[in-house]
């Protein structure tokens, strides 16, 4: 007893050099375990035998261009590039979403324009993906085509977030297959060595998490400006494009 009876000496259990290196290997094995197989998981890649091939209109011009290769190698009756307000340019471009201006690449890449349709989202300010999603919903709805299934052409890692959120949207109605282009910016296969890597899957990984344990997809969604499926030719698509 010390320093007038506030004190007292405890024994305690504490680990040992050796206990201390056997935790540091065995999470330093975790991490490298991890790290292989943590983008492969983000980035899925299942295909379906889908009526629609539905691309994010925000992708890159390679991925655009993967996607329109994706188009005429398989049976698809209609592509539908899908999309929000564009966040740079929008005063200069002659479109006004992702989806107006994926498409237009799309035509411009050799798709038939009479197969191309864009489907604008609404501006928000969070749910971005989803509300794309709910759009596209939407259109189906109101297309009158009979949707069997469908292919969701995304970037990398936002890949599995981007089948669980479009599955959530279209409320698991018709099976939902994703394809997955490959990033140009880093290596998958070493993705922690870039800081585009590194920023690629912990966004997607803390993304995916939320989306699992606090995202609750509301009943409907907000309107979407879109007007009627499809175009036949320059004139019709710019209408159609157009706010």
């Amino acid at each position: 007893m010390t320093l007038f009876g506030l004190l007292k000496k405890k024994q305690c259990w504490c680990l040992t050099l050796r206990a201390r290196m056997l935790l540091i290997g065995a999470a330093a094995a975790g991490m490298a375990v991890a790290g292989i197989f943590i983008h492969p998981f983000l980035a899925l890649q299942s295909r379906v035998e889908g009526d629609i091939l539905v691309v994010e209109g925000w992708l890159p011009d390679y991925a655009l261009g993967m996607a329109a290769s994706e188009f005429t190698a398989h049976p698809y009756k209609r592509i539908v590039t899908i999309g929000g307000p564009l966040e740079n340019g929008f005063y200069l471009a002659e479109f006004r979403t992702y989806a107006e201006l994926s498409a237009a690449g799309l035509v411009k890449l050799g798709v038939n324009p009479g197969l191309v349709t864009a489907v604008p989202a609404p501006s928000v300010v969070k749910d971005r993906t989803y509300t794309s999603f709910r759009a596209l919903k939407q259109w189906i709805d109101r297309s009158g085509l009979q949707v069997r299934s469908l292919n969701v052409f995304t970037l990398g890692t936002h890949a599995r977030r981007s089948r669980l959120l479009c599955r959530m949207a279209l409320k698991n109605a018709v099976p939902v297959g994703i394809i997955s282009a490959r990033s140009s910016d880093y290596d998958p296969r070493r993705w922690w060595r870039t800081s585009s890597g590194v920023n690629a899957v912990l966004h997607e990984i803390i993304a995916c998490l939320y989306t699992k344990l606090f995202f609750t997809a509301p009943d409907s969604g907000p309107p979407s400006p879109f007007g009627k499926a499809g175009f036949s030719s320059g004139q019709e698509r710019t209408r159609q494009w157009m706010y």
